[in-house]
């Protein structure tokens, strides 16, 4: 795309209005009003009335550059970047010459202000942000100036740190959380150069930029990045550094500076709760994390809809800190050994309103309570996984354990009917093998002969399973075989017993020795 810059003409009245005749008058916090500032507008075009620059010396130095800035143009409509490069790097030479040369001209600071601007567009970043600070520094610049200037500067050492990283000259940014760390305490260390030079850019840029211009701007109107970003990445990159509260307070900054730039909040909350848990402030964290589900609730309110999405977002993402914290908790009184503590704390996740992890805390609390011998209470938990979450992936394996316990309880009828109903209602189940084979064994168990052969050979011949265990297959046919035959059907025994024969890749000893006592009786 062709650079859109803007050249200094002035009609008369404004010419007027700019010349450097009449002397210095100074305005508020001291600045000289007659110098011009980085916000002035200019118009296109090509002449200068030598009653705006005031001498042909300060005409000269601004053709000169203008000039490049007009071949650089061109070269970039003709597409040829490498040129348009060198036009513009030339330019913000000449730019930078102007107000080097006649540092106390009125259009000085504006000129070294667009040298900055036309160096980012020669990608020559170092020289932008060198004019870029002068121009921060120079003691007429208005905090208007200084916000852009700031800006540009921030920009620069940005693009600077991307080419070194698109270099292999500089690590990406990583982010080591909390439980990745294994309690290890954070190891604070100054920044690569690169990053550290952004972070003082920024920092400049923060101090100023409710000047900037484009502040007030609702997002659309805005042309240039946001504040917010500038401020969240700083707050990224200490926190890859582990200085993490000064990460803190970077993130805290952004939510509460710019509590309506809604994407940025969603970046800066959950790092801001991650720089507690670095730090091992639990409290701090929790305390954190209630203030911020209070804050954006209120946000998502009065947000527009187009907004509303995200903090929707930020607020289940907050939900899910908050269960996962609870969970951790939970999961600590369990492991040591407080089997029935950590089984009412599950169950009280699972009973919070908003709790999205309901059906995994009641998993977790009838694990708790079976280590406790409680199996009454174990039960009547699957009970309801099955009956309220039924869509769950935790349902079926439930109704599996619950058709273990009605084993353990020799309830074999029921046992073989909660099987059945898993296979019925969870047909694709990663349990239904195991089903099928236990409803055999279970069959077998209660001395139901003619149902625990049919069962045996239905697990032995099915598709899916019989590509299994070789040898759990050729013992199941086998007792098929056997328990028909018991039940005095010969011919079905012998089909049994022949499926069992045709297995293949049997290996156990005992498995081998059925198999061959099969050949037999088919044999006879």
């Amino acid at each position: 795309m062709t650079a859109k810059r803007i050249v200094i003409v002035l009609a008369a009245a404004a010419a007027a209005a700019c010349a450097t005749a009449g002397g210095s008058k100074t305005g508020p916090g001291g600045v000289d009003i007659n110098v011009i500032q980085a916000d002035h507008k200019m118009i296109d075009g090509t002449l200068i009335p030598q009653s705006v620059l005031g001498d042909d010396i300060a005409i000269a130095y601004f053709r000169s550059a203008n000039d490049h800035f007009r071949r650089g143009q061109e070269a970039e409509r003709a597409g040829n970047a490498d040129q348009a490069r060198a036009e513009y790097g030339d330019a913000g030479g000449g730019y930078a010459s102007f107000a080097d040369k006649l540092s106390t001209h009125d259009w000085a600071m504006r000129m070294r202000y667009e040298a900055a601007i036309v160096y980012l567009q020669a990608r020559r970043y170092d020289d932008a942000a060198t004019q870029a600070l002068q121009v921060y520094n120079n003691r007429d610049a208005t905090p208007v100036t200084k916000a852009l200037a700031a800006k540009v500067m921030a920009s620069a050492l940005l693009s600077t740190a991307n080419v070194a990283l698109k270099a292999g000259k500089l690590e990406a940014l990583k982010f080591v959380l909390a439980e990745q760390r294994g309690g290890k305490p954070p190891e604070p260390r100054v920044p690569a150069t690169e990053w550290k030079r952004y972070i003082e850019a920024v920092d400049l840029y923060l101090a100023v930029s409710s000047s900037d211009p484009e502040a007030s701007l609702p997002e659309a109107e805005r042309k240039s990045t946001p504040a917010a970003f500038y401020a969240q990445l700083a707050g990224e990159i200490q926190f890859a550094n582990d200085n993490m509260q000064d990460a803190q307070r970077r993130f805290d900054g952004v939510m509460k500076t710019w509590p309506n730039e809604a994407d940025f909040v969603a970046k800066a909350v959950p790092l801001y709760l991650q720089t507690f848990l670095v730090l091992g402030d639990t409290a701090g964290h929790d305390a954190a994390l209630e203030r911020l589900r209070t804050d954006v609730t209120a946000l998502a309110e009065k947000a527009p809809p187009e907004k509303k999405p995200t903090y929707q977002k930020i607020l289940v993402e907050l939900e899910d800190t908050s269960t996962a914290k609870q969970f951790a908790t939970a999961q600590k009184l369990l492991d040591a050994g407080k089997a029935a503590e950590a089984a009412e704390a599950f169950e009280k996740i699972a009973a919070t309103p908003k709790g999205a992890d309901a059906v995994n805390a009641l998993h977790n609390a009838a694990i708790a309570w079976d280590r406790t011998g409680n199996k009454e209470k174990s039960t009547a938990i699957r009970q309801r996984i099955v009956k309220d979450f039924p869509d769950s992936k935790l349902a079926p394996v439930s109704q599996f354990q619950l058709a273990q316990r009605a084993t353990e309880l020799k309830k074999y009828d029921d046992a073989v009917k909660l099987y059945n109903e898993l296979l019925t209602r969870w047909p694709s189940d990663k349990n239904r093998c195991a089903a099928l084979q236990n409803i055999a064994y279970t069959l077998d168990t209660s001395k139901k002969k003619p149902e625990a052969a049919a069962a045996y050979v239905t697990f032995g011949t099915d598709g899916e399973c019989s590509r299994g265990d070789p040898n759990t297959v050729a013992k199941a046919l086998y007792l098929g075989g056997l328990r028909y035959d018991q039940s005095k059907q010969p011919a079905k025994a012998k089909e049994a017993w022949g499926k069992a024969i045709q297995v293949q890749g049997v290996t156990d000893e005992v498995a081998k020795s059925w198999v061959a006592d099969a050949r037999k009786k088919v044999g006879k």
